[in-house]
């Protein structure tokens, strides 16, 4: 198969590899489509600190064409994305809440020692599929390979806006960082009925980043370093400013920013 290996950090190559072995409690899948993580561009320039060589790739979507005679519930031919945890302790506070993100004995898929997605062929280990058998899921079929592999950061985005935030239509957002996550959080406000959507950004993301956050329902543009973001957003929501603010960007600023904006409570 044909895979995409990073041999150290600035060296990627196609290269031609073996077909995955697989144990009696894995499944296979065939990519159609893998997402590009900025962990991944993080690696490639060469600010993680990961061991090589690997296939990274924990962003995908593809076809089960192989299943292990231990395997049960899946079916040569099923359309799949997949979690990209590959193992987990299964015995810690984390993984007792089903929360194996956050297991200290976590690892996961696209990092040694398993291969990810940026690769024909990848191997769905059976240390996770048997204790999260829903870290594979069916795609629906209104749904493509490519819109299923970037579940990961749309699934973020999701906690963030709807399970964690507690907006309600009519309420007013802001939203720090028009990058994948930050837009699709965006949309996830509209869709919740939000009043006033606010994003802000730098000048570089004016020419493409803003341009789609206003395409998918921001309804005003901020630009850090130019505009008085706390003015501004007093003068678009009223003295009192707004109830939630979105960091999707990082730099501490925004939290001293935040607090000059957000009103009591």
């Amino acid at each position: 198969m044909k895979a995409l290996v990073m041999s150290e950090p600035g060296n990627v190559k196609m290269t031609e590899l073996p077909m995955p072995e697989m144990k009696p409690d894995e499944v296979l899948v065939r990519v159609r489509a893998a997402g590009i993580c900025i962990n991944d561009v993080r690696d490639f320039k060469g600010e993680c600190d990961y061991s090589y060589p690997r296939i990274g790739g924990h962003e995908f979507a593809g076809d089960v064409v192989k299943i292990g005679k231990y395997v049960t519930g899946w079916s040569v031919g099923d359309r799949v994305v997949s979690d990209n945890t590959a193992e987990a302790c299964g015995v810690c506070a984390a993984c007792a809440k089903g929360d194996y993100l956050n297991c200290n004995s976590r690892k996961a898929i696209g990092y040694p020692p398993h291969d990810g997605g940026f690769a024909e062929y990848v191997r769905i280990p059976g240390t996770i599929l048997r204790l999260n058998p829903n870290s594979l899921m069916k795609i629906p079929p209104n749904v493509s390979y490519e819109e299923a592999s970037i579940l990961d950061p749309v699934c973020n985005a999701y906690q963030a806006v709807i399970q964690q935030s507690h907006l309600l239509p009519g309420d007013d957002a802001l939203f720090y960082g028009p990058g994948p996550l930050g837009l699709f959080g965006v949309q996830f406000a509209k869709l919740m009925g939000c009043r006033n959507i606010i994003v802000v950004g730098t000048p570089s993301d004016k020419d493409i980043r803003l341009s789609v956050a206003k395409k998918y329902g921001a309804t005003h543009i901020l630009i850090n370093g130019q505009d008085d973001i706390p003015a501004r957003v007093r003068e678009i929501c009223g003295p009192q400013g707004l109830g939630t603010v979105f960091d999707f960007a990082g730099p501490a600023v925004i939290t001293e920013q935040a607090i000059a904006m957000l009103r009591r409570g």
